[in-house]
């Protein structure tokens, strides 16, 4: 009798808690979320509402311009999709990655009738679990960096190995450029917009606004993602800055309250001879293309173009 009370708890007790982590997956790493993939759902504009409108009209404009679908497969066998704006008189590559739980059409609608403008062939990429891409487990850059390799070969493949590539990634799309930065050739160009370097200081972070518990709130994420994602959070993208030779532009609005700007500053200074940082004063996570356009796509062609 002992034993079958003894086995019947321990059997609670683990059913209690695989249903715990498994909530704290479907609540930090499942996608898509309910209309996620909708591109009017203009979230992540604390403090910017103003742009909301704007936003709106640039991703109605993005829409009635023609394109192309692609896919690639990514190292886990995921099929991978993009569009493709092509431009036939250009071998300029521009690969766009978006933020965490963003479409890439909602992301990127300013800045890809730009470069449609400045004669760029333009790649806009779904990351895995988001828009028509395969998989349902964000990683936070860890699996996405992979993703980002997944899509330059498929660029040299398809167009040639001479085809001129710059990627452009925002938050969590310019942490997987940033990650892929060591295992690319180095005339890849890299564009990271508000990139967070480590996915634990993010989530970190995100919990230490709950104050009460947040450690144990992250021994129950990290246990989560690595039952159900098969990652550690322990994602870190200064050694691929570090061992690469690529030349990256890092934009920042200075009013980040996601990245402090020690943690840009410090990455910057340990690499100056192959990074350049772009300030925008006043600037929130994200929105510095929609806060100074002008500046924005000045910046961004000079750094494609020379």
């Amino acid at each position: 009798m002992f034993w079958i009370i003894f086995g019947s708890i321990v059997f609670v007790l683990i059913c209690v808690f695989l249903a715990v982590e498994y909530y704290a997956f479907k609540k930090v790493f499942y996608s898509p979320e309910k209309d996620q993939n909708n591109d009017y759902k203009i979230v992540n504009l604390k403090g910017a509402e103003d742009i909301r409108e704007r936003a709106t009209l640039l991703v109605d404009e993005l829409l009635k311009i023609p394109y192309e679908d692609i896919y690639t497969t990514s190292y886990d066998k995921l099929k991978l999709h993009a569009y493709f704006y092509r431009n036939k008189d250009s071998n300029d590559y521009v690969l766009l990655f978006h933020g965490l739980r963003l479409t890439a059409r909602r992301n990127f609608p300013g800045r890809v009738m730009d470069l449609i403008k400045a004669k760029k062939n333009v790649v806009l990429v779904d990351l895995r679990a988001h828009g028509l891409s395969e998989g349902h487990k964000i990683a936070y850059g860890k699996k996405e960096q992979y993703d980002v390799v997944s899509w330059v070969n498929y660029i040299k493949q398809e167009f040639g190995e001479d085809a001129k590539i710059t990627l452009l990634g925002v938050s969590m799309g310019g942490t997987a450029v940033l990650g892929a930065a060591d295992k690319l050739d180095e005339s890849v160009k890299i564009v990271a917009d508000s990139p967070y370097f480590s996915s634990a200081d993010v989530i970190k972070k995100e919990l230490g606004r709950i104050k009460k518990h947040s450690k144990i709130y992250y021994a129950v994420i990290s246990l989560a993602s690595i039952i159900y994602c098969h990652v550690t959070l322990k994602y870190d993208v200064i050694d691929s800055i570090h061992n690469s030779k690529n030349k990256i532009l890092l934009i920042y609005g200075t009013a980040d309250s996601f990245v402090p700007y020690s943690v840009i500053e410090g990455v910057f200074l340990g690499n100056k001879e192959h990074i350049q940082l772009e300030l925008f004063d006043g600037v929130g996570h994200g929105i510095t293309y929609m806060r100074e356009p002008e500046k924005y796509l000045e910046v961004m062609l000079d750094f494609i173009n020379k």
